[in-house]
This record gives C-alpha cells, sequence and structure tokens, in this order.
C-alpha cells in the first residue's frame, strides 16, 4: 500500500502485462482526497503518440506512479485540472527531474483534453 506523499517515495509494485504496453497495479495507492487506487487497476501508462519518434523515447517511462494516478483521475472524471496537477505533484515525489517533469506536465495539459 502506499499512501501518497507519505514518506519518501519507495517506489510502485506493478506487473507487465504481455505486449509490454500495459500494466497492472499490485498494491492500492491511497490518494491525498481520500479515493484509493485498487490493486489489480490496469493502465498504458502513456498515452503518448508514437508519431513523436524520439521525443516519445525520450519521455517514455520517466513516471509510472504518476502516469498510474493521471489514468485513474481521468477514469473517475476528477477535474481535469486536479488530475493534471496531482500528476505534477506525484512526479516530483517520484524524483523525476524538473527537465523532463515539466515538459511532461505541459504536454499532459495542452493534450489531456483529448483522452479526458
Amino acid at each position: 500500500m502506499i499512501t501518497l506523499f507519505e514518506g519518501p517515495y519507495q517506489g510502485v509494485k506493478v506487473c507487465h502485462l504481455p505486449g509490454g504496453k500495459l500494466v497492472q497495479l499490485l498494491e492500492d495507492i491511497h490518494l491525498p482526497n481520500g479515493d484509493i487506487v485498487p490493486a489489480g487497476f490496469i493502465c498504458d501508462t502513456d498515452s503518448v503518440p508514437r508519431l513523436l519518434g524520439p521525443l516519445y523515447a525520450w519521455f517514455k517511462g520517466r513516471s509510472v506512479l504518476g502516469a498510474i494516478i493521471h489514468d485513474f483521475c481521468y477514469r473517475k472524471k476528477i477535474p481535469r485540472a486536479k488530475c493534471d496537477l496531482l500528476f505534477l505533484q506525484a512526479m516530483t515525489w517520484e524524483g523525476v527531474r524538473a527537465r523532463y517533469r515539466y515538459p511532461i506536465y505541459y504536454a499532459v495539459r495542452v493534450f489531456g483534453r483529448f483522452h479526458y
């Protein structure tokens, strides 16, 4: 079980499903608003168009925890701005360097509306 933002980040337990694109969460994640991302939750961890080629490869996989939380919040229809801000905060807690974190966050802010 992970309680978001409590103590140092120790990693999130996931299982990569066949095909390599999807991951399944192996432990509950408790969010600050009281929601729980349940063990068993499946997501793709990113929705970046592969057309971006090298740029996509540079950002791919930088945030697993943040991506899981973000996908869960979008599916629950939590207001998009809150989802995106929580994603940024989770990436910070995860230790994603600012040079990756902010471009990823701004890309989510700009292009997330197509997936929300």
